[in-house]
């Protein structure tokens, strides 16, 4: 994860939420990714993914945790295409 914070120069988080309700539970897990500005001010977020790992998933934590990287990884990446203009021939 450090080498990704390092290489799109953003700070990700990872939050998990138990829960134990009968139609979703299980851990609850959201990434974001946001740009690394100087303390005290605000980061804009720049990606944001949510996945759940059901009591009966066999994922490791950190299988999970890279597919959440991956998928921040492609938001990013679909943002930075889109902000490119096509050359005018």
């Amino acid at each position: 994860m450090l080498a990704f914070q390092h290489i799109n120069r953003c700070t990700v988080t990872v939050s998990l939420k138990v829960t134990h309700d009968t139609e979703q539970a299980g851990v609850h897990m959201t990434a974001e990714a946001r740009e690394q500005v100087p303390e005290g001010t605000e980061a804009r977020l720049l990606a944001s993914v949510k996945s759940i790992a059901g009591y009966s998933d066999r994922r490791t934590l950190d299988a999970v945790i890279f597919q959440l990287i991956y998928a921040l990884d492609a938001q990013m990446a679909e943002h930075e295409f889109s902000q490119i203009k096509p050359k005018s021939e």
